[in-house]
């Protein structure tokens, strides 16, 4: 039963009327931390055709004071609209500005209370949806006129060979025990006059069904992770109801009626809610955990594998349980589930949701042994089963299509289709083990250059590759290590020396990845102006030595040597110029004027220096005055 406030400071809170007039600044004038909460009630949450509350009733209570707010408040301001104390119900409000489908919040603990009132420091107005839980018993029981109708009990079956000849004892004997049993209950109020029943803490007692326990667990399971044996013996093929186990044979036992049960629900496919069955087979462990961790994220439930071993798979719930006062979870011991001499320790499940699979050696398959599909705890969006390489195989279509789609956009659009909470730090390790799987991992490319090189050579006759490598840093080590990677295309290097111009750009950029690099380009001009690409190296750096071992091959390829009259155009690096001068000292040197512009504009700004450095540039002769110094 919900804790009352009663015994609490009193609170100001009032229920608005229908036709009230509120003005929140003039009502809040001398409260300023006041709040008012919107309360939906009365509906339900509906998906279709957008996610909404459908149904239900709006109620305000204004004038909540932050400082006596809680749960207990809530529950209260619940029991004022006519709600009883024995209703279940979870409690969510809405961030301010969110979309209802992803910017719900649940309200059961003071964590969450806190979190509220901080909302309401910008706002005045807090929507809290209510969401109702009907609970069933398993057999009706009609009260019409103060009377119970007799209630059916369980059945069992004695599985012995002579239950026939002692039937009529037993009956005998039950008879005479009833009786004596219903005399004293009879009399028992009667005879202890201080006998007190405490009618607000009454808790209801509900009959548990033992053919459906039965139906859904496997007996011959044990913890110890002993090899079970499946009972498929001939003549067990029957069909047989558990719900009337009256009607079996005396021969058969129950571990067949189970195995029966499980052959019928094998033929069963599951559903994206309902992913597993018992006697669902799987071939491996990777199966297995990566449906638990979709289940999971999609039910949006707190399991948890506490048991992966190579016989026993066992997941439970950890999810906060459903009370009107609060909510108790282990979900914040999972971090550290160990004991003081190190060993792990075994949580305690705090929803009746359990799934068992035990692996069958003979067969070399995993069958679902246990499945109870019963859930009494909240939904969660901060699901521990989301994982990094969970997430990474979820967005690796996305990938595929899209590398460089941007983290917020995979973020945006998981929130939209999982409404799970996920972090930008997890989308971007995720992205990142996508990308390995799409594209390769950066150290097995380096490996396979030289398988790189000879393909190069092959698809195109003519061509120049060149590799470097340096030792490493134990000189008895037989393996060396890559510094610098040399490619002019054979097709490239005819056409340039058949129709290029004598005129080559040289510049240089880094590499992304997680090894560092620098990429060296020398471009050519062709008969229409346009960029012709003549050679490229991948070296550790733009120094002198990397420029100098880059123009040597380059000069090789298109027979420039030292006293050419060739033309290089570059944007004045200060290893690039010393390299020109010692390779080709006859050459010509210029410079790009755009990057000379660049280093100019910290400087002087403005399109009148602009102009003026372009008038330079196409000036043919010094003019006397042109310049005033």
């Amino acid at each position: 039963m919900a804790q009352s406030s009663s015994d609490l400071e009193p609170d100001n809170w009032c229920i608005r009327g229908e036709n009230a007039n509120f003005n929140p600044d003039i009502t809040y004038a001398k409260f300023p931390t006041y709040f008012t909460l919107e309360f939906h009630h009365g509906g339900e949450f509906d998906d279709e055709p957008e996610f909404h509350y459908k149904g239900g009733k709006v109620d305000y209570n204004d004038k909540v004071n932050p400082d006596l707010f809680s749960v207990i408040i809530v529950n209260d301001m619940m029991q004022e609209l006519g709600y009883s104390e024995e209703d279940v119900v979870i409690y969510n409000f809405r961030e301010p500005g969110g979309m209802l489908e992803s910017g719900l919040r649940c309200l059961g603990t003071d964590s969450d209370v806190l979190k509220l009132i901080k909302y309401a420091e910008t706002t005045r107005t807090i929507e809290v949806y209510v969401q109702h839980i009907r609970t069933y018993p398993i057999n009706d029981v009609n009260t019409k006129e103060g009377k119970h109708d007799e209630v059916n009990e369980p059945q069992y079956v004695d599985l012995s060979d002579d239950t026939s000849d002692n039937d009529s004892d037993k009956e005998s004997s039950g008879d005479e025990d009833s009786g004596s049993v219903e005399g004293s209950d009879n009399n028992s109020d009667d005879e202890d006059s201080d006998y007190l029943v405490d009618e607000d803490h009454i808790v209801p007692e509900y009959d548990v069904d033992m053919d459906e326990f039965r139906a859904a667990v496997d007996f011959d399971v044990s913890d110890a992770g002993e090899d079970n044996e499946q009972a498929d013996e001939e003549g067990s093929n029957e069909e047989v109801d558990l719900d009337n186990f009256d009607t079996f044979e005396d021969n058969t036992t129950l571990e067949q009626a189970c195995n029966i049960i499980r052959k019928k629900k094998k033929k069963s496919k599951p559903t994206d809610d309902d992913p597993f069955f018992v006697g669902q087979q799987f071939t491996n462990r990777d199966e297995i955990k990566s449906l638990v961790k979709k289940h999971a994220i999609h039910s949006k439930r707190q399991l948890s594998i506490i048991r992966n071993e190579s016989a026993r798979f066992r997941v439970i719930c950890l999810g906060q349980n459903i009370n009107l006062g609060g909510c108790e979870s282990n979900v914040d011991k999972t971090n550290q589930p160990t004991t003081s001499n190190g060993k792990s320790k075994r949580l305690k499940a705090t929803c009746p949701w359990v799934l068992y699979i035990s692996n069958v050696k003979k067969e070399g398959t995993w069958i679902v042994k246990t499945y109870l599909n019963k859930h009494t705890c909240l939904y969660t969006r901060d699901v521990k089963l989301c994982t990094i390489s969970w997430l990474a195989k979820e967005i690796q279509p996305t990938i595929k299509s899209n590398p460089g789609i941007p983290i917020q956009a995979l973020q945006d659009d998981l929130h939209r289709r999982l409404q799970v909470q996920v972090t930008r730090n997890q989308l971007f390790r995720a992205k990142s083990k996508a990308l390995e799987r799409v594209q390769g991992h950066y150290m097995a490319q380096y490996e396979k250059l030289r398988d790189y090189g000879e393909e190069l050579l092959r698809s195109n006759p003519g061509s120049t590759v060149r590799i470097d490598v340096e030792p490493l840093c134990n000189p008895s080590s037989p393996t060396r290590q890559f510094r610098r990677m040399y490619v002019c295309l054979g097709a490239l290097k005819q056409g340039f020396k058949l129709a290029g111009r004598p005129l080559l750009g040289l510049d240089g950029c880094f590499l992304k990845g997680p090894f560092p690099g620098q990429i060296l380009t020398a471009v050519g001009v062709d008969a229409n102006n346009g960029i012709y690409p003549v050679a490229y190296a991948v070296v550790e750096a733009e120094t002198m030595s990397s420029w100098t071992w880059f123009l040597e091959l380059l000069g090789q390829d298109f027979d420039i040597d030292a006293n050419s009259y060739f033309c290089f155009i570059s944007d004045r690096k200060k290893s690039l110029i010393p390299a020109v001068s010692k390779v080709f000292p006859r050459c010509e040197h210029r410079f790009c004027l755009r990057h000379i512009h660049e280093n100019m504009k910290p400087r002087w700004k403005g399109e009148l220096y602009k102009n003026l450095l372009w008038n330079c540039v196409a000036a043919t002769t010094i003019q006397t005055g042109y310049f005033k110094y």
